[in-house]
């Protein structure tokens, strides 16, 4: 594998993750090599997926958020303020993320759930950490115009795996994507 290139893998084709075991590829996706972690890691930009597009938008949209995520630092939730898009990945900002981040790069698995009043959905997904790299410099810059008063320790890459609906009635629990 050429470092820095972008590798195909089909819809249900396994791979082995050093950090994680075995996985199996939820969508068509993009992985990108990372040299740090000296493994193929899901970063995945799921390709025509519109319906998970519309979803992740759902989120944007909402005026309340939080992540959820379980490791060495037990079960953790957190308000999430500031969540962005780029393709099928959701890039959350850590201002004060302590424990989040220490279950995020010991076991990567996420719980995002976001609504506006009685409708909300839940994306669980697959999560990476940066603090260094090219796109947490442009995030430094960006956070820092928008919010001078807090400080960027990082950024939260999400990978959207499952989508289920959180809003009550006969439908709620249900499994969207």
């Amino acid at each position: 594998m050429i470092e820095g290139k972008e590798v195909e893998a089909v819809l249900g084709r396994d791979y082995v993750s050093r950090r994680h075991g075995p996985r199996r590829v939820p969508l068509f996706a993009l992985f990108r090599y990372e040299r740090e972690r000296s493994e193929v890691a899901p970063f995945a930009f799921f390709l025509y997926n519109k319906k998970m597009e519309s979803y992740l938008d759902q989120v944007l949209a909402s005026p309340a958020c939080v992540l959820a995520t379980y490791g060495p630092a037990g079960l953790n939730v957190v308000p999430v303020s500031v969540v962005t898009k780029e393709g099928n990945t959701l890039t959350l900002y850590d201002f004060f993320m302590g424990k989040t981040v220490a279950n995020i790069k010991a076991t990567g698995e996420v719980a995002l759930t976001a609504w506006d009043g009685l409708s909300g959905i839940q994306i669980k997904g697959q999560a990476c950490y940066e603090s260094t790299g090219d796109s947490y410099t442009n995030a430094v810059t960006v956070m820092r115009e928008r919010f001078p008063e807090r400080t960027l320790r990082g950024i939260i890459r999400v990978s959207p795996e499952t989508v289920f609906l959180v809003s009550p009635g006969t439908e709620a629990g249900q499994q969207l994507v």
